[in-house]
């Protein structure tokens, strides 16, 4: 999975906020969303340190720009669901120790992320002339993910939650100003256009290549199982994540019928 289809369920959470199911979250997050961005972000860090000890090297003849490319092209792309998603989970926060733990989890795990961005972008200081093109088009990857995400989190209900997850508070502000009150049908076809141009440019901005597919989708699998299953036939999700639930359930059955098949040849050896 491209993280380019993550920031694209990052937009569509948006969205569907309202429909998340708190019961049981903070488990469903550690359990998988949790331990998924844990793993992945030990694996930039490991690239990342990898990558700047190449760039160390004065007669090297390996290129690493390339995979430093790949890599840092996922870190922005996925910085749009950590933050959204963090915002999400926090729209109806209290007091309550549930709360405090999903704000605990899902700050550290932002707190990784911007880490391993960091770590990023401090490589492409020393990018070398040759490669100007590369390093400037990860460049304005960076601007336009930082302004979907400041706009989407604007669209959120809980603005107050949300403010602090933006990259640029003041530019979030702005999003929320401009946004003036209008009826429901209006503002759901203002949605449906917003998230249909946010995938188009993502399509146009992404390359190729994913640097962590499988983890990526096991991120995105976790986010999904904390949403009411009864309701996705009426949510007009994106293709690519419809495609990921049909694989999801199509992985849950393959499980349940696995486990019947081992019961019963439990129960034909202890006849």
């Amino acid at each position: 999975m491209h993280a380019s289809q993550l920031a694209e369920l990052g937009g569509w959470l948006t969205l569907q906020s309202q429909s998340i199911d708190h019961e049981q979250l903070a488990l469903m997050l550690s359990d998988r969303y949790w331990s998924a961005s844990k793993c992945r972000s030990q694996r930039w860090d490991n690239a990342l340190r990898m990558f700047a000890q190449d760039l160390e090297l004065e007669n090297s003849t390996h290129n690493p720009w390339p995979a430093i490319s790949i890599v840092t092209e996922e870190i922005i792309f996925s910085e749009l669901l950590t933050r959204v998603w963090s915002a999400v989970l926090t729209q109806n926060s209290d007091q309550s120790e549930s709360s405090k733990d999903i704000f605990a989890i899902v700050h550290g795990i932002l707190i990784a992320h911007v880490e391993s961005r960091s770590r990023a972008f401090k490589l492409l200081l020393s990018v070398p002339k040759w490669a100007e093109p590369t390093a400037e088009k990860l460049n304005q990857l960076r601007r336009s993910i930082e302004r979907w995400t400041d706009m989407l989190l604007s669209q959120l209900p809980n603005r107050q939650a949300a403010r602090i997850f933006a990259f640029c508070e003041k530019r979030f502000d702005d999003f929320a100003a401009s946004d003036q009150p209008i009826p429901n049908d209006v503002k759901q076809k203002a949605q449906k256009m917003l998230a249909a141009s946010l995938s188009t440019d993502l399509q146009r901005l992404a390359s190729r290549f994913p640097a962590n597919p499988e983890l990526n989708h096991k991120i995105a699998d976790g986010i999904l199982a904390c949403l009411p299953k009864h309701s996705f036939a009426m949510m007009e999700l994106p293709k690519s994540v419809w495609m990921l639930q049909i694989q999801s359930y199509q992985k849950n059955t393959e499980d349940l019928v696995q486990q019947l098949l081992d019961d019963k040849q439990v129960d034909y050896l202890n006849v």
